[in-house]
């Protein structure tokens, strides 16, 4: 069965991934996009046959039109449907060294995966909607989160993976990077790097279906 952040996070590498203490935007500072209204479905990952594509809906929160909510579907291996609901709040934000701003998802850890209680934390995705049609949604790059909290260019933690008990070299770099910024230096630090600090091979493609 898919778990749904393998869903979000495409191809999940070797590295952890880069998780917020804090979310980007919330129910309050949360600017509702109109272009992601609608049904979707997830286009199915060519280099792995495992991976099934998932429908989704989003639509905006009834409580609050600010703050999309997201269905999401999976069929479980004795053929039983999950159904996940996700509050994503999103938001734009305009670079100085590009003509287009950042588009951008926060996700609490929990939503993504509820059946694990030590989730924490928050995802950051940024996404792009071509000709209103094709959603893609694309994670963190966790090296450049790493190297970025290392050198002191963004509030978090970047611990180093131990060598494996053998004196063998672990396949990670890292065990845990996660980024403790308040919302206006995490703001600061992405008007910097625009969409270079996100991972472009690290995605997830839907196609959006046309009802009318």
């Amino acid at each position: 069965m898919l778990g749904l952040l393998i869903m979000f996070t495409g191809l999940t590498g070797c590295e952890p991934i880069a998780v917020l203490d804090h979310p980007l935007a919330d129910a309050r500072t949360a600017r509702a996009d109109d272009e992601l209204v609608g049904y979707w479905k997830q286009v199915p990952d060519e280099a792995d046959a495992s991976i099934h594509p998932v429908p989704a809906t989003i639509g905006l929160d009834k409580n609050n039109p600010r703050l999309h909510e997201g269905v999401f579907m999976e069929l479980e291996d004795d053929g039983k449907v999950k159904v996940r609901r996700l509050k994503i709040p999103t938001t734009r934000l305009a670079i100085p060294s590009s003509s287009s701003p950042l588009r951008l998802m926060t996700v609490a850890a929990r939503d993504v995966e509820p059946e694990d209680k030590t989730a924490k934390g928050y995802l950051l995705l940024r996404y792009e909607i071509q000709a209103g049609q094709r959603l893609k949604i694309f994670l963190m790059d966790s090296l450049v989160i790493a190297e970025a909290i290392e050198t002191k260019k963004l509030p978090g933690i970047a611990r180093r993976a131990k060598p494996n008990a053998d004196g063998t070299k672990p396949k990670n770099k890292y065990d845990e990077i996660r980024i403790t910024a308040k919302p206006a230096e995490l703001t600061a630090y992405l008007k910097k790097t625009g969409a270079a600090c996100f991972d472009k091979k690290r995605l997830i493609e839907f196609q959006k279906i046309v009802t009318d």
